[in-house]
């Protein structure tokens, strides 16, 4: 029996170790390059510079150097430049992919070819704003595109990553992310006016001024919390709707109110909040907003 309690004690740590490092290819420990048949590029002069730009192999270099920040800790940004070769998704098997099929729309995987088929020699990178113009599930062309990025170098799903990109070039060309750096509002807007104009912002981009939207709630998304005091649900123009899950309706994040604890489906409420088109497919007002009900 002590052997038996000895034998699932080592699985379930072994178990719980693998848990946390689910996003680390490989459980994070394997070798630099990684046996692939892909030629590695030799070192150079580069130093990450927009003349200089790192590549892929400087990249698992310093993750396997012990030079690359953790993820979430990175502070330093430099200028990389791969080809696109595929994406990491969590949910696929294989989770490293080479290609198109079962790619995601939050991040793209780097090489030093385009042609590249090594897993273990590619980068990571999450796309944020850039993500309905970089990815692979709405823009399959991309596949074998050269980019140029300028970001911060840290680790993301457990190798070398670039985040928080803040300049794209692909193939030369600078990306434009599409849409306004700023919309019109006011203090009486609809909901599908406040709708249309979240949609016609710029990924990220959070309108300068404050509109004043009245409307019905259809769904609650996110159930008042008492640590932050808000609520975030969706809002319509139908005072029958009972859903806002089918991408028409304005999703109100995370705002406060007296009735933040009580608001429910049905209401009519007016919101005061900055416009926000979240990832560049989601139209809601930004965070920090607040509500009142209407009579």
């Amino acid at each position: 029996m002590k052997i038996s309690k000895l034998f699932f004690s080592v699985l379930f740590v072994a178990a719980t170790a693998m848990a946390f490092t689910a996003c680390e290819k490989g459980g994070g420990e394997e070798p630099f390059p990684g046996g692939g048949e892909d030629p590695v590029v030799p070192a150079g002069d580069r130093d990450g510079s927009e003349a200089k730009p790192y590549n892929v192999q400087d990249l698992l270099g310093m993750k396997t150097g012990g030079t690359l920040a953790d993820k979430d800790a990175g502070t330093v940004k430099s200028w990389v430049e791969a080809y696109i070769v595929g994406a990491y998704n969590f949910d696929a098997n294989p989770q490293w992919i080479i290609g198109t099929e079962n790619a995601v729309a939050t991040n793209v995987l780097l090489a030093d070819a385009a042609d590249a088929t090594d897993t273990y020699a590619v980068a990571t990178v999450k796309l944020g704003d850039y993500g309905s113009v970089l990815n692979l599930v709405n823009n399959p062309t991309n596949l074998g595109k050269k980019l140029k990025l300028y970001g911060i170098i840290e680790k993301y799903c457990g190798v070398g990553g670039v985040v928080k990109l803040e300049k794209v070039y692909m193939d030369g060309t600078l990306v434009d992310l599409p849409g306004e750096d700023d919309c019109e509002v006011n203090d009486n807007m609809t909901v599908a006016e406040a709708f249309a104009a979240a949609a016609s912002l710029k990924s990220g981009v959070v309108s300068s001024q404050q509109a004043g939207i009245v409307g019905y709630v259809s769904m609650i998304k996110i159930e008042y919390s008492e640590q932050y005091s808000n609520v975030s649900f969706y809002m319509s123009d139908d005072p029958t709707k009972t859903t806002g899950a089918d991408g028409q309706d304005l999703l109100a994040f995370r705002v406060q109110g007296d009735a933040a604890a009580t608001v429910k489906a049905g209401d009519k409420v007016k919101v005061t909040a900055n416009l926000i088109n979240y990832k560049g497919n989601t139209p809601e007002t930004n965070a920090g907003g607040t509500f009142v009900l209407v009579d």
